[in-house]
């Protein structure tokens, strides 16, 4: 990801879009996306987020509805710049089978300390333990389509 780390130096102020390609991009150092830059994933695009490290995302976010990010480390919004938030960004398969707990609390915890909203899409989330949602959190199931969730123990 030092392409990226250039490209935010390169741009400065000034307000423009950071376009993130297909292919897998690790961060090594944390990175702070900052409110000039609109960032936006294409499909086939994924950041991965090294351990203890931190990707901070104050501009703008655009991505499709699958999996940007992976790694253990920490993806965090900005206020007010994402609606919704969506737990197949973080691998959430939504296919009633898979253990999407870890997906949506990745996804919940990414919400601002202001607050913010995040959508379960379309599909049946298996959830295997209890989530911690943040105060000022609006979760939303069914933003698309029908979405179910799932509580399981294993």
């Amino acid at each position: 990801m030092e392409e990226h780390d250039a490209a935010v130096t390169a741009i400065g102020a000034t307000a423009k879009t950071l376009l993130v390609t297909p292919g897998t991009w690790t961060l090594a150092n944390d990175v702070t996306i900052p409110a000039n830059i609109h960032l936006q994933l294409v499909p086939g695009a994924v950041i991965s987020v090294n351990t203890t490290k931190v990707l901070t995302i104050n501009g703008s976010f655009e991505a499709p509805a699958q999996q940007v990010f992976s790694g253990v480390g920490a993806v965090l919004f900005g206020p007010g710049l994402v609606t919704p938030i969506q737990p197949v960004w973080w691998g959430a398969t939504a296919n009633g089978t898979t253990d999407d707990t870890v997906a949506a609390q990745a996804a919940l915890n990414a919400v601002p300390a202001v607050g913010g909203t995040v959508a379960f899409i379309r599909g049946t989330y298996l959830i295997g333990s209890s989530l911690a949602v943040k105060s000022h959190t609006t979760v939303i199931i069914a933003a698309v389509g029908i979405a179910v969730v799932v509580y399981a123990t294993f």
